[in-house]
């Protein structure tokens, strides 16, 4: 049997496919299913198909499926070398060649498409055409990773806390920045401490290198902390499909807010929400109080004094491991204002294509 092979994204093959050969190409699609139309050269109407099967959805997958045989229905299957196309390849054992396909214009049954019987052996055709009833071939599909734009908004959606831009990064599956239970990095501290973030940097560019690909950066920096009921975006390009995200709760004395190794959005114009949860880095204790956090102007007492240098708690919390944060507990002289219920931060992440 020999079959040509046709893509509903108007990708063509360069030449019939025979026996045991196939046919490698490349296409670029924002959709997420592909049909595949092939006609079975050496019969009256008969072709392959694989109708609306699902693309693979991530870099690396590969899906499978049959190329089932199907009959057009559009002419009766006479089987005989007069009535099929003139392909040199579907010859009589004494070598004449095909016909022209137009000498059989009979509608077979209620012109509708079916499952193709083979070929029964009516006609001139060498039983060489014969196949198996089912499937005439498989299709093999591999997603290729290319790069994608995304574009990210981060929302406060706290009463009374800021945040430090989002230290982010798009990798593979393998990284892993931070986990609940689990000691916090270096990186992690010394956003959860002093919102400081070099280091964080350097942990993620480091993850990020060992897996080849990826990119990381700080959102939105230049805008400053993210106050109560405000905004920041940025966008990046990546080929991967995974993204974390580690922000300092400023008016803490170890917080942060995390997203850990999420999907990003696998299809063009599809939008993923992420409400992001408190966290404590279980680096220091937490006192709540004014003199163990960051100097920052907003995590302020009531009388208007500024944070202290938060360098002067230097005891560790717990089992120093990474927990849900219990939110502020009224122990020290920290206001109110800054306890928060629920999560901490919105994250909407935008496939661009």
């Amino acid at each position: 049997m020999l079959v040509t092979l046709l893509v509903s994204l108007l990708v063509s093959a360069d030449a019939p496919i025979a026996p045991g050969e196939s046919e490698t190409f490349t296409f670029t699609s924002n959709e997420r299913r592909f049909s595949v139309v092939s006609m079975i050269i050496c019969t009256n109407d008969g072709f392959g198909g694989v109708d609306s099967a699902w693309l693979p959805q991530f870099d690396g997958q590969t899906r499978t499926y049959n190329l089932a045989d199907y009959d057009a229905g559009a002419e009766l299957n006479t089987e005989n070398r007069a009535d099929v196309v003139p392909a040199p390849f579907c010859s009589t054992p004494e070598g004449a060649p095909g016909g022209n396909g137009e000498d059989q214009p009979e509608i077979e049954g209620f012109g509708i498409i079916n499952r193709h019987p083979t070929l029964q052996g009516v006609g001139d055709l060498p039983d060489r055409f014969d196949w198996r009833r089912g499937s005439v071939g498989t299709v093999t599909v591999r997603r290729v990773a290319a790069p994608t734009n995304y574009s990210v908004s981060v929302e406060n959606i706290t009463g009374g806390q800021y945040f430090t831009p989002v230290n982010f990064a798009a990798h593979g599956s393998d990284a892993d920045v931070f986990s609940v239970g689990q000691a916090p990095s270096p990186g992690v501290v010394a956003v959860a401490e002093l919102g400081q973030v070099p280091v964080l940097a350097a942990e993620l560019q480091a993850a990020i290198d060992d897996q080849g690909r990826g990119v990381s950066g700080v959102g939105d920096a230049e805008a400053g902390p993210i106050g109560p009921g405000e905004s920041r975006y940025f966008d990046f390009t990546t080929d991967r499909n995974r993204l974390t995200i580690v922000s300092m709760i400023i008016c803490t004395n170890d917080g942060i807010a995390g997203l850990d190794s999420n999907r990003l959005p696998q299809w063009q114009g599809d939008t993923y929400t992420y409400f992001l949860w408190g966290y404590d880095a279980g680096a220091e204790l937490n006192t709540e109080n004014r003199a163990d956090i960051v100097p920052a102007p907003f995590c302020s007492t009531p009388e208007g004094e500024p944070g202290g240098n938060a360098e002067d708690q230097p005891e560790i919390d717990g089992f120093n491991r990474i927990n849900f944060h219990p939110t502020l507990s009224g122990v020290g002289d920290l206001p109110s204002r800054f306890d928060w219920r629920g999560p901490v931060l919105k994250v909407t992440v935008t496939n661009n294509g």
